[in-house]
């Protein structure tokens, strides 16, 4: 799929935790090829920053659970 200049491209990354304790005080970060430009990011648990074409989301996710981004 190609996406055109000036098109909106929605990314879904889901994050598991398969243990074996509760995942505290971890950073995700993903970065964009210059060519695209990163505008928002949600988190479903936690909170995100975006910086220079970077997100970076610091979750605490409990044993078991997932969260998207």
């Amino acid at each position: 799929t190609s996406i055109a200049i000036g098109d909106t491209a929605v990314f879904v990354i889901t994050l598991d935790n398969f243990g074996p304790a509760a995942a505290e005080a971890a950073l995700l970060q993903i970065g964009s090829p210059p060519s695209l430009k990163i505008v928002s990011a949600e988190f479903s648990d936690g909170r995100c920053v975006v910086e220079g074409g970077i997100v970076s989301c610091d979750p605490s996710l409990p044993l078991t659970e997932k969260a998207r981004l």
